[in-house]
């Protein structure tokens, strides 16, 4: 394999202050380094704990398509360390190692093509592939500073469908790790911070944010048992994939889109910003992150599109059989193009935190849909300035139209709303 050609390449090493191992083990990774890969140190001066600094390397290395996270006394001893861990169909893999000095004994469940598994892991040496983040994230930081972190990472990788095994190495040894064969060599002492033994760690969530400032992707949902379940269901697998979407339900009374979206915010947790989007349409991936990237730069609403383009019904079905969402539909194939300000500001939002905060979420008290967004852009401009709008398409797929029948008194409420024109007026509609 031609290593110029590969995906990049990104090694993260942990270490803590004054750690003689990390200068030479620096040394023997440069030795190897593969032409072209991205190398980070963690150092985690404040003793935050191991899924702490794992996170933060996850985070620099987030634009990496292969991540390897090491411990500072860990470091390749072959030249082409990384072809066997990068060629293998296992997403997500490790060094193991059977026993050491001052660590507990290990056994070999399984060999097969290439591999081998493991009752546990050591955790100092971690491979996975970039796309398994978005699925699983990193390691939850409830264990405290040391202990169970790695192993639960590698059993929720496994849980999700994604490893054969859930502690699985390459056969060979490629990397040298000071704790197989020394005393004294780890940063930890394992008989303090001992917490971790009473996380039931059935009740973590599958998913944990490892970005400082995440950017989950919010929904309305409640099921209609038809065509737009099909739609929302064909969206997720062909256009949002892996990718974090949190979806608002709620049960009681008729659907409320505002208490969705509010619903989808809380349980997304803790982000900077979030996208709140319509579970009916899709746009160009690029420019969305684009229009990320924007709104935490400027601390502003920004919608990615000045156009919205509904498909019609042929053309969605024809788009719900083939998944492919690459092409430019032709002027038959679309019932209407929309492009007046009112009538695009919902479908894809990016929405900083504070902003949100500020706005007191969406508006609860428009009844159904219809509305909501508009005054929510209003208010948005209220608090923050001017929304940034970005030229662009975003893609509609047709249904048949919902319910209108709160749209009298909807429109009522959005017409008070565009009458505010500060702060105090905004709370005064919101209250009313």
């Amino acid at each position: 394999m031609n290593i110029k050609t590969l995906p990049s390449i990104g090694i993260g090493i942990t270490t803590t202050p004054n750690r003689d191992l990390l200068s030479a083990t620096l040394k023997q990774w440069q030795r190897y380094l593969p032409d072209g890969a991205k190398l980070v140190v963690y150092e985690d001066k404040e003793m935050a704990g191991i899924s702490v600094a794992k996170n933060k390397l996850l985070e620099q290395l987030d634009d990496c398509d292969h991540i390897f996270l090491a411990d500072d006394d860990t470091y390749p001893i072959t030249k082409d360390w990384w072809q066997p861990y990068i060629e293998s169909e296992q997403p997500h893999l490790q060094y193991n190692f059977l026993n050491g000095p001052d660590h507990w004994g290990l056994q070999r469940i399984s060999t097969w093509a290439g591999h081998e598994s493991y009752t546990k892991s050591r955790g100092c040496l971690l491979y996975v592939e970039r796309w398994v983040l978005d699925i699983v994230g990193g390691m939850h930081n409830v264990f405290g500073k040391h202990g169970r972190e790695h192993e639960d990472w590698s059993e929720r990788i496994h849980k999700a469908g994604l490893t054969k095994y859930p502690f699985q190495s390459v056969q060979g040894k490629h990397f040298y790790c000071a704790d197989e064969d020394k005393h004294g060599i780890s940063s930890v002492k394992f008989s303090d911070h001992q917490g971790w033994k009473y996380i039931d760690t059935d009740k973590l969530p599958l998913y944990a944010e490892y970005k400082s400032y995440p950017v989950p992707m919010l929904v309305a949902r409640r099921n209609d048992g038809g065509h737009r379940d099909r739609l929302w269901r064909f969206l997720q697998s062909n256009f949002w994939g892996s990718r974090r979407v949190v979806e608002g339900y709620h049960k009681d009374g008729p659907f409320n889109r505002s208490l969705g979206l509010n619903i989808a915010s809380t349980l997304a947790g803790n982000w900077h910003v979030a996208v709140f989007i319509d579970s009916d349409a899709y746009m160009d991936w690029k420019r969305l992150h684009e229009a990320i990237d924007l709104a935490v730069k400027e601390q502003k609403v920004v919608l990615p599109f000045n156009r919205v383009v509904e498909l019609n019904d042929w053309t969605t079905e024809q788009v719900l059989k083939t998944g492919n969402l690459l092409w430019t539909p032709e002027p038959d194939q679309i019932d209407r193009i929309r492009t007046e300000e009112m009538q695009t500001q919902s479908l894809f939002v990016v929405v900083p935190r504070n902003i949100y905060e500020q706005i007191n979420g969406f508006d609860e008290k428009f009844v159904g849909w219809g509305g909501e967004d508009n005054a929510f852009y209003h208010a948005a401009k209220i608090v923050g300035g001017d929304v940034l709008r970005m030229e662009g398409d975003v893609f509609h797929l047709w249904h048949k139209p919902a319910s209108r029948a709160h749209q009298a008194e909807n429109g009522m409420r959005y017409r008070v709303y565009m009458q505010t024109k500060n702060r105090e007026e905004l709370k005064w509609i919101q209250n009313r």
